[in-house]
């Protein structure tokens, strides 16, 4: 939805969509499934459901027994959590670098890492064009009335810049408004959160969890020849600079290559 806390964010208006799965005579309808699901798990699931092997570098999880059963609530429990992720929506910052955003959510809790918590996570103002170009009316009574008292608190909850940490009980904060990152009582929930997202960004060799994540914005592609990746091994990224310096007079495209 292009509302703001919505598109472009990783608060739960912005990656909780509805899943519906029909297939008569096979799946037992009427039942809602609370089952924690992602994108990823589509690809084996039908590759389970049409009988073909699931290739062991597929991430995802197959949801073929969750939709065979009968059960309604959660019903499987080989998940209980899954990553969300975003480094940018569009055009919206000089240089078109991003805002890059890492989070896990489980059934309860939602934890957020902004990572570039010095840059505005909509765009730079006075545009913020990040998660809409558009003026509609939501956002321009936001940004008309974001020195008063009647627009401020929207205003700081939307388009000002964000702190680095941000953590939510989804169960009773829906909307994602009333940040517990800093409250001594979720202390314990935060620092297991974080761990196990950290965890799972350097098994999967995230660029921003060793230092290099800079490689993804355009900046610093236009910039960089030939870069080495801390980390990972076997790596040579050709950038955009270092092609047109290879291929003058060529109308041939150099592509990012990775090896190893």
């Amino acid at each position: 939805m292009p509302f703001p806390r919505a598109k472009a964010n990783l608060y739960e208006a912005g990656t909780r969509v509805p899943l519906v799965i029909s297939w008569p005579n096979k799946i037992p309808g009427n039942r809602v499934v609370d089952d924690l699901v992602s994108f990823i798990d589509i690809a084996p699931t039908i590759l389970e459901a049409v009988g073909l092997e699931i290739h062991p570098d597929i991430t995802g999880i197959s949801l073929y027994d969750l939709l065979i059963s009968e059960k309604e609530g959660l019903v499987g429990r080989e998940r209980d959590y899954v990553l969300l992720g975003k480094e940018r929506h569009n055009y919206a910052r000089p240089d078109n670098v991003g805002y890059p955003i890492r989070a896990i959510r489980t059934n309860d809790y939602l934890y957020i890492q902004n990572l570039k918590p010095d840059r505005w996570p909509l765009g730079d103002p006075p545009w913020y064009w990040c998660h809409t170009k558009l003026i509609n009316p939501v956002k321009e009574f936001i940004l008309e009335n974001k020195t008063n008292t009647q627009g401020a608190y929207y205003y700081d909850i939307t388009y000002a810049k964000k702190p680095a940490v941000e953590l939510y009980d989804i169960r009773t904060d829906t909307a994602c408004t009333q940040n517990l990152a800093t409250d001594s009582n979720y202390e314990s929930i935060r620092k297991d959160l974080k761990e196990k997202l950290t965890h799972q960004l350097i098994q999967q060799g995230d660029p921003r969890m060793f230092g290099y994540g800079d490689i993804i914005d355009p900046k610093f592609r236009r910039q960089v020849g030939l870069v080495s990746l801390p980390g990972v091994s076997g790596v040579a990224v050709f950038t955009t600079a270092a092609c047109l310096q290879r291929r003058k007079g060529s109308k041939t495209s150099c592509p990012i290559r990775v090896e190893g």
